[in-house]
């Protein structure tokens, strides 16, 4: 019995050795590859914004309510806010006030429930909080570039500047890239945006879906790369990123 659990725990360990892949030249204390081997994605305890939640609450309740979002004209409230006369006042069906009144509810519970979790785990929060700061030095190290491999899951550093020059071995491709004059991120929304507003127009798309889709703030498509570990020389698979970034067909 011994000796399969001794067997199984070897098993575990070299299991988790898999996890970290380290190439770069820095070595990992103990510390930090057993934070590592929890994964990129590994979710820890953490205080609850209450703004974003409330806000959150506050955009699920006008999107299904059944009612419109009322412009309000700020300005004159400022002005007199004991002044009711000329402003806007939005009034609740009882439907709409029963249904404020549950998602409160519910929001409220959510807030203690929490509060009881962070509470009863004070020396689980404390470790992690510990684990957050030395992840944190990890981040800030400028010579290593921490990511994910090609396939599958785990951890693997690189050494950043060795990153950075296959990175830049990809770019100087000249079939597969080429250096645009400008960036073409605002002209690609615009254009997007006209055709949006066309089939808006024409009825194929309705106000609310229109406002919806419509790109704003764009962003240019970013590129990174992956790591293929199972390779010679480990080389580097290229992904473009496009959040955020307007795609249009001609």
């Amino acid at each position: 019995m011994f000796g399969q659990c001794l067997a199984t725990k070897m098993k575990n360990d070299k299991e988790k050795q898999k996890v970290v892949r380290n190439f770069s030249k820095r070595s990992l204390a103990n510390e930090e590859i057993r934070i590592l081997e929890e994964g990129l994605s590994y979710n820890r305890l953490s205080n609850i914004n209450r703004s974003n939640v409330i806000s959150n609450v506050e955009y699920l309740f006008h999107n299904t309510a059944g009612m419109e979002k009322q412009l309000i004209d700020f300005k004159k409230w400022d002005e007199g806010p004991d002044e009711i006369t000329n402003k806007e006042l939005r009034v609740l069906e009882p439907r709409q006030l029963t249904f404020a009144s549950e998602l409160r509810s519910a929001a409220e519970k959510f807030f203690r429930r929490q509060q009881m979790t962070m509470l009863s785990n004070k020396k689980m929060y404390a470790d992690q909080k510990k684990d957050s700061n030395i992840l944190l030095n990890l981040s800030k190290d400028p010579t290593i570039h921490i990511t994910k491999p090609d396939k599958g899951r785990g951890v693997v550093i690189l050494d950043c500047a060795e990153y950075i020059n296959k990175l830049e071995t990809i770019l100087s491709d000249n079939k597969k890239f080429k250096i645009l004059d400008e960036d073409p991120t605002i002209t690609r929304e615009s254009a997007l945006t006209n055709l949006l507003r066309k089939m808006k127009t024409e009825e194929y798309l309705t106000t609310k879906e229109y406002n919806f889709i419509r790109p704003v703030g764009s962003i240019p498509a970013r590129l990174y790369d992956l790591p293929k570990i199972h390779k010679t020389n480990i080389p580097l698979r290229p992904i473009v990123s496009c959040i955020k970034y307007p795609i249009i067909t001609s």
